[in-house]
């Protein structure tokens, strides 16, 4: 089975500032191994076969794989359902959309509709490209099948594999309790900034509280600045700049709910939440 590696880097220390406090911050990178198919000709039910027997007498990385690639099968159908790339290409033919650094693409949807979008042009054709192998390669697997992505990624996360504990937020859909859970042990367990974002996201989306808006700044400001002093250390200057000002953007429309006290206090959060985490931080 083919896979791809990012090589490990010597960790690096940045300095991460928040209210007026430095933090000194240690970044590493995990070996991360992707691409589940060994080739395009596979099918995905091939795959199936092959990883889970493996999966099941113990493998942790056939365990891992297994859910990547029934993750990759299940999303590719659920897009191609919903046109959602075909409404990504149509966007950028009529220029409603921000051209961003290429390789880059977010997307907001509200009520069906996307609302708003960041893209990389040649991102979104690779996207549709890889959206038609997949649903070619995926065809003969069953619903119960592509259901067990998220048993497998929760078994291989259990035994400590880091790439399927940063799979499975994603696999939790509209269930924020799950997706809180599984966020908040991607970041105690494994120290990973992904944990972070994910953390975030579940109280802006499940918390109108003024407990929920602080948690959700806090987080999205500890992230965020992290996530600033990696662009530091690995971007141009005129583009990190470009991060500050999203990020301070950001974070101003979050706090707009909270009084001065508050956001203070999410602060405080912000920096007890990255000091209390020996294993922070993992990108």
């Amino acid at each position: 089975m083919m896979a791809a590696l990012i090589a490990a880097e010597k960790p690096k220390h940045i300095d991460v500032n928040i209210d007026g406090q430095t933090l000194s911050v240690q970044l590493k990178r995990r070996d991360i191994e992707f691409d589940c198919f060994d080739g395009d000709s596979i099918s995905g039910t091939a795959v199936y076969q092959q990883l889970q027997s493996k999966a099941e007498a113990g493998d942790v990385a056939a365990a891992r794989h297994l859910a990547i690639a029934l993750h990759a099968c299940d999303r590719a159908e659920l897009d191609e359902k919903a046109d959602l790339l075909a409404n990504l290409k149509v966007m950028i033919e009529q220029g409603r959309y921000t051209k961003d650094r290429p390789g880059h693409l977010s997307y907001q949807i509200i009520d069906g509709e996307i609302v708003e979008l960041t893209a990389d042009p040649q991102l979104i054709d690779r996207k549709i490209e890889t959206n038609r192998v997949n649903i070619k390669r995926c065809g003969g697997l069953t619903a119960a099948q592509l259901a067990e992505r998220v048993y497998w990624a929760d078994h291989a996360a259990e035994q400590g594999d880091f790439l399927a504990a940063q799979l499975l937020p994603t696999l939790m859909g509209s269930n924020i309790a799950q997706l809180r859970m599984k966020a908040e042990s991607l970041w105690r367990a494994f120290g990973s900034i992904e944990g972070l974002w994910y953390l975030a996201e579940s109280y802006r989306a499940d918390d109108s509280s003024k407990t929920g808006n602080l948690k959700a700044f806090a987080y999205y400001l500890a992230a965020g600045e992290i996530q600033f002093g990696i662009a530091q250390h690995t971007r141009a200057s005129f583009d990190y700049r470009k991060d500050r000002d999203d990020l301070d953007q950001a974070l101003a429309i979050m706090g707009a709910g909270l009084s001065e006290a508050e956001r203070q206090q999410a602060r405080q959060f912000a920096i007890e939440t990255i000091k209390a985490n020996p294993n922070c931080c993992y990108y």
